[in-house]
């Protein structure tokens, strides 16, 4: 796909909002102040909107969800973790997945993405429950996809959240995105 010089703008400047995200998340973890979650905030901010404004509606709608948690740690209502930054972490190497693809018309791995959401919906989940989320909630877990029927094999990854031994969906993120 032939890509116009408004769109490769956007992409070099997501590729630069996704390595300031990605230094801003690694002093995160020692430092989490408000300039520090304004700065991870106003990436994820500023590339969601950007996306929306070129029709790109599978990168708005991720990096939604991700806002939407970073919004929430600004607040207080999540609170940092190496855990929840570990995540964070995959969620812009995902982003720049989906970027990255935008020449190609490429949306990113579905199974990811989703493991992604679900991941961020679970903190959220645990912010108004006082649920803890596993230690091993930022790692990579391996599944098992059927190429032709999209099914995956992995318990938490295609079920949905689990919290206290049960697997919901109740908990998926359904408020509407803006692009303000």
């Amino acid at each position: 796909m032939e890509i116009d010089e408004n769109l490769q703008i956007f992409i070099a400047e997501g590729e630069e909002l996704l390595q300031d995200m990605e230094d801003t998340l690694l002093v995160l973890e020692n430092n989490s102040d408000d300039e520090t979650l304004n700065t991870i905030f106003r990436a994820a901010h500023t590339i969601k909107g950007s996306a929306g404004l070129f029709g790109l509606d599978y990168i708005v709608e991720f990096t939604h969800v991700v806002e939407n948690v970073l919004d929430d740690m600004r607040n207080c209502l999540i609170p940092t973790s190496s855990e929840l930054i570990t995540v964070l972490m995959r969620c812009k190497d995902f982003i720049a997945i989906l970027i990255a693809g935008i020449a190609d018309d490429e949306e990113g791995d579905k199974v990811e993405r989703e493991e992604l959401i679900q991941l961020l919906t679970a903190f959220k989940a645990g912010s108004d429950q006082n649920l803890n989320v596993p230690a091993d909630a930022g790692q990579k877990t391996e599944t098992d996809a059927d190429e032709s029927t999209g099914n995956v094999s992995n318990d938490s990854a295609s079920n949905g959240i689990v919290s206290n031994g049960i697997v919901s969906n109740e908990n998926a993120e359904t408020d509407n995105y803006h692009i303000s």
